[in-house]
């Protein structure tokens, strides 16, 4: 039997996303332990990982208190094409991280 929006919003099915007290109606459960990084690959200012989730590859950019993602079907890339990917597009997303930046200062009151 499917769960209803009552045991959703009453807490008894944690979702990730936004709303009311945590829960949303509009994304899945997610279940931490099936997610495992796959790779880590070194660069300068980014902490950049591949994870392997839900049959797909998770190509994960972080700096400071921002993130990019990228997802990938498992089957269409190997870990090595992801690796060569990341670091092909790393100016491109520390380009991003820059506007992320911006557009965060330019609407918050810090």
């Amino acid at each position: 039997m499917g769960a209803g929006v009552l045991d959703v919003f009453e807490g008894r099915i944690p979702l990730i996303g936004f709303g009311h007290r945590g829960y949303s109606i509009f994304a899945a459960k997610l279940d931490w332990k099936s997610m495992r990084t796959v790779s880590q690959i070194p660069h300068p200012l980014m902490r950049i990982t591949v994870t392997s989730w839900n049959e797909k590859y998770q190509l994960r950019f972080e700096l400071d208190r921002y993130e990019q993602v990228f997802k990938v079907e498992q089957e269409e890339s190997s870990i090595l094409e992801l690796e060569q990917l990341a670091k092909l597009m790393s100016e491109s997303v520390l380009h991003g991280f820059v506007a992320m930046r911006t557009g965060y200062l330019n609407h918050s009151n810090n």
